[in-house]
């Protein structure tokens, strides 16, 4: 049996740019308006569902509180796209770094059980993991214009 539920569900947004304005009513007592380039609409480009506890290796519960504020908190869908951008993937890599590299973060056991027959479970170390995906995603991401993240 695999277990599908997501820990984590990591979201990169872009400025929605239609090609000619959409009329749009949010509810039926809202008037009809005209929705085009100067709107804060957002689109979806990419989902990623995160099936494994990011903190799961982090004994220190101070370390692990401060790492999940500075996720959670400062990319949290509430926000307004302009304050959850992709560049402020950066202040969060340089904390993980830094508890990666204090050995902080360790080994533990997989959460995944999309291998249970294996007769030993296998081991990630899940910052370190989510350290590099986030890594990768500023990479691809960092110089576009109109990017924000969210996480939830």
């Amino acid at each position: 049996m695999t277990n599908n539920s997501a820990k984590l569900r990591v979201s990169v947004w872009r400025d929605f740019r239609p090609d000619r304005p959409l009329a749009h009513r949010g509810t039926q007592s809202e008037e009809m308006r005209l929705v085009g380039h100067d709107n804060d609409l957002q689109q979806e480009i990419m989902s990623w569902q995160v099936r494994e506890g990011v903190f799961s290796g982090i004994e220190d519960s101070e370390i692990r509180a401060q790492l999940s504020e500075a996720l959670t908190g400062t990319f949290s869908a509430l926000l307004m796209p302009s304050e959850r951008g992709v560049s402020k993937l950066e202040e969060f890599l340089r904390l993980s770094e830094k508890a990666i590299e204090d050995g902080n973060s360790l080994w533990s056991v997989s959460e995944d059980r999309a291998f249970e027959d294996e007769e030993e479970p296998y081991t990630v170390n899940t910052l370190l993991a989510f350290h590099h995906q986030l890594q990768w995603m500023l990479a691809v991401f960092g110089d576009e214009p109109g990017i924000s993240v969210s996480i939830r």
